[in-house]
């Protein structure tokens, strides 16, 4: 229900206008149909190109899946805010960014020390500068 009504980040768009020609995908654990209905309904499924996943598959599956499928994906960069999303990028060797702003896990600063995990606030540190 939050995320019905939540704040859209302006970053979002800004940050994909920027990056027209790159493909973006969610690998997420919620529901692939409550997900890809709440995206149409907020209007920002357009933004990611190559599809909009969830559960019943793991995000191991969905990556798995989706690579079968498109072969040579080329450069990656995973932007996540679990620990589970950074073991899934670990896993395939991809980039990763870890996101502050939405995370849930505790002591979240030690842990990316420890690991020595690129980490942004927000997407708008991705932007371009202008």
């Amino acid at each position: 229900e939050d995320l019905l009504t939540c704040e859209i980040s302006q970053s979002l768009k800004d940050l994909r206008e920027s990056y027209k020609s790159s493909n973006w995908l969610v690998v997420s654990g919620g529901n692939e149909k409550e997900l890809n209905d709440l995206f149409q309904y907020r209007d920002i499924s357009n933004y990611f190109n190559k599809g909009i996943f969830g559960n019943p598959r793991s995000k191991y599956q969905i990556i798995s899946d989706y690579m079968k499928d498109d072969g040579d994906i080329g450069e990656v960069i995973f932007i996540g805010d679990s620990k589970h999303d950074y073991e899934v990028a670990t896993y395939y060797n991809f980039d990763f960014l870890f996101m502050s702003e939405w995370t849930e896990v505790h002591n979240w600063k030690s842990w990316i020390a420890l690991k020595n995990i690129k980490h942004i606030h927000n997407l708008k540190t991705l932007l371009p500068s202008q």
